[in-house]
């Protein structure tokens, strides 16, 4: 069995399900949501995580904790799923987003989260976790959340690269540079306008994209997977190789978080050794069931082969 160890940003998915019937009495503007139902989903790294062992890989999940009740739910639902718990101690509490759902649709979404940074002490920690077991894969979910450091980064390239197993990260783009060198980067489209500085860049702007991608592949000296929402995917190497990848038609329900089944599946098929451009078309089959569901999903692999 194929090994994966995942690292970054964990949080939890709150969703509280109702119904909307009436306004509330204490104030008429607003709606007053009965709910039936409360459930609760891995989010962020967590989430590629449960893709991932869905996947059929071994999955070690690296992370800071608090002791809370959030914590408590990430380990139930990590230990319902077969994920492997690799903690550091934290004074950070657990991060939370609150959905409150009518039917299908998003009324309001509460975000809880604090931050410290962490110490030289607790970074060898999560170096030392994350580097104690063989892996055939290093994945980051980079959701620009406290945890970025480019200590622990440099200390993971060095090991991936003495291992000879390849680093894939979804990264947001004010931590970016941290990855220069690694194998792979997934930008989405709105991420990529970012990191190149052209927020006037339209999806379907083959030209602008092959232009600036080359530019900046080469500047990390990383390869680029581009998602392109109903445009495909673009992929561009340091050595300035351009693939476009059509998408694959859905019919699109909530894209919330569907990029964690992107980064999974991609790791997953890396780990097959499959070339990148089967391996994001495969990705691409995944991201499109993921969309047609409500909410963090994820994927399995009996539904993709």
């Amino acid at each position: 069995m194929k090994k994966a160890v995942v690292i970054w940003d964990i949080m939890v998915d709150k969703y509280v399900f109702g119904s909307i019937d009436r306004l509330n009495p204490e104030e008429p503007a607003v709606s007053l949501l009965l709910s039936d139902k409360e459930e609760y989903r891995l989010w962020g790294a967590a989430n590629v995580a449960a893709n991932l062992v869905r996947m059929w890989i071994q999955t070690r999940l690296v992370w800071v904790l608090w002791q809370d009740f959030a914590w408590k739910k990430i380990h139930e639902l990590s230990q319902q799923l077969g994920i492997e718990l690799h903690a550091v101690l934290h004074e950070n509490p657990t991060i939370i987003k609150e959905r409150f759902m009518s039917g299908n649709r998003l009324i309001l979404r509460v975000d809880r989260e604090k931050y410290n940074s962490l110490s030289k002490e607790q970074i060898d920690h999560l170096y030392s976790l994350a580097s104690s077991q063989e892996s055939d894969i290093v994945i980051f979910s980079d959701y620009g959340k406290w945890m970025a450091h480019s200590d622990l980064i440099t200390q993971l390239k060095a090991y991936s690269a003495h291992q000879h197993i390849p680093i894939i990260a979804d990264s947001k783009p004010k931590n970016i540079n941290m990855f220069h060198g690694i194998s792979i980067i997934k930008p989405n489209f709105l991420e990529f306008k970012w990191l190149v500085w052209r927020m006037d860049m339209e999806p379907k702007d083959v030209h602008l994209i092959e232009t600036y991608g080359i530019q900046k592949a080469y500047e990390l000296q990383s390869t680029l997977v581009i998602t392109r929402w109903a445009f495909g995917a673009t992929i561009i190497t340091p050595t300035w190789e351009v693939q476009h990848l059509p998408a694959i038609e859905t019919l699109s329900v909530d894209p919330t978080w569907a990029w964690d089944s992107f980064l999974a599946w991609l790791a997953c098929w890396l780990t097959q050794k499959m070339s990148l451009e089967k391996a994001v078309n495969v990705w691409m089959k995944a991201w499109s069931i993921a969309v047609s569901r409500a909410g963090t999903s994820l994927v399995s692999k009996e539904e993709i082969m």
